[in-house]
């Protein structure tokens, strides 16, 4: 399998460091956050993927599929397993709520090869583009490296990763689907007779696979287009006969503790403090719900000028707090910015990943998934055969000679890579350690 590690030099300095504070659960438990396991942060067939697997047996795999501008590596706490994890409050609450439920999280970063806004490739059919294909690929090494075949499988995407779930479902076996934001994209998928998931390397036995149940949760705030995919696709959905249910995020008012609760370095006297600065500047309403940015107004000029003025007066409350830890003004940030941007956005029922419903998404996917253990043979899935890629082929091989008997010339990247793991097998253990 090609693997390489990379650094994430555009991240900033994480701001949570692990420590135990009760998280809300489900059912009224509690949850430390000393108990999330340490996140694994590994670039796979030139993919990121970031995986945090709970001790003992597992219920389940969620692959999340993060949306543009965001990063697999802000879905895990800093640790010497990845020291360039700078988790953030929404995503870290997704994470913890399937992890108490004894689900491993595998977040996936779309293929490297593509936009500088970390925006997925969505083409229809897929393999118009390396997106999907490849994607196909990396997730079934990492199911097969890990024996993961015969759990659950499940994937929830926001946003552009919502729709990329989608669309992977229609190659990849899985047992549900959650879409945060997004409906189908492109939209010549609807334009589909038959909705299925199809693998096209396999012409002939057991080639198509039921579409799998679909969640869509659509944000009470959000640009119209938006919420008429999301109903266009749960319409297309229920034509085909696919289960399918839908909700709107709705807003929910924050609390003295709120920030205490969602982010780890903050206790209750500072969460106290702050939820009074915010509310004395503007942030907080009467009712205890953010005003943040709370009206979208048409002007994009007019939007572009307020937002700043409102990141100003944001970060000079913060700086009172978080001297060192504030992260820039700018619409790419990183620091107390953008975790309390993040939270006043999703507390609003804007269009911004939400982990206050993933106990919702969870239940979904246990009750309505689709049993799948009769088409796995051994270690793989008869749905998805591919032809090896030039990577595989090299790596399969078992010598340093059988990269170098080629016409003379330097190395390619990919013959490069698998002459590196070959010349340090050895060192695989030390670097996954």
């Amino acid at each position: 399998m090609l693997r390489i590690f990379l650094s994430l030099t555009v991240l900033g300095p994480s701001v949570f460091f692990s420590q135990a504070k009760n998280l809300p659960g489900r059912a009224g438990k509690s949850f430390e956050w000393e108990a999330l396991p340490p996140a694994l942060y590994d670039v796979l067939f030139d993919r990121e993927f970031l995986f945090t697997v709970p001790k003992g047996p597992l219920k389940g795999i969620i692959f999340a599929f993060p949306g543009c501008f965001q990063h697999p590596a802000q879905w895990g706490f800093t640790s010497s397993h990845c020291p360039l994890c700078a988790g953030l409050p929404e995503e870290l609450l997704i994470v913890a709520t399937a992890v108490q439920r004894k689900y491993a999280v595998v977040t996936v970063g779309p293929h490297l090869s593509g936009d500088i806004y970390m925006c997925w490739q969505k083409t229809w059919p897929p393999e118009a583009n390396i997106e999907i294909p490849e994607l196909k690929r990396a997730i079934r090494h990492v199911l097969e490296e890990r024996n993961w075949w015969r759990l659950p499988r499940y994937f929830y995407g926001s946003s552009a990763g919502g729709a990329a779930a989608l669309l992977l479902a229609t190659r990849f076996p899985v047992q549900a689907v959650a879409s945060m934001f997004m409906g189908f994209k492109p939209d010549e998928m609807y334009k589909e007779e038959k909705l299925v998931s199809r693998n096209i390397d396999r012409e002939e036995g057991l080639n198509q696979w039921p579409f799998p149940p679909v969640f869509l949760l659509e944000a009470a705030i959000d640009q119209p287009e938006y919420g008429e995919r999301i109903h266009k696709t749960l319409g297309f959905l229920k034509e085909q006969g696919v289960h399918a249910e839908h909700m709107i995020l709705q807003p929910h008012p924050l609390h003295p503790l709120f920030f205490s609760e969602r982010i780890a370095e903050i206790d209750p006297a500072l969460s106290a403090a702050l939820y009074e600065d915010l509310r004395a500047a503007g942030f907080i309403n009467a009712t205890g719900y953010s005003d943040y940015l709370t009206i979208m107004l048409e002007d994009p000029d007019e939007e572009a000028a307020r937002e700043v003025v409102m990141r100003d007066k944001l970060y000079n409350v913060l700086e009172k707090h978080f001297s060192q830890k504030m992260g820039i003004r700018g619409p790419l940030h990183d620091g107390y910015m953008r975790v309390f941007i993040e939270l006043f956005r999703a507390s609003q029922g804007n269009h911004e990943i939400r982990g206050k419903e993933m106990d919702l998404i969870i239940d979904f996917f246990e009750q309505n998934s689709v049993p799948d253990l009769e088409r796995i043979n051994g270690n793989t899935h008869d749905l998805v055969g591919q032809a090896d890629s030039q990577a595989e082929v090299l790596i399969r091989k078992t010598g340093l000679e059988d990269i170098m008997q080629r016409e003379p010339g330097p190395l390619s990247h990919t013959e490069g890579i698998a002459l590196w793991k070959l010349w340090i097998p050895s060192r695989r253990g030390h670097l996954l350690s």
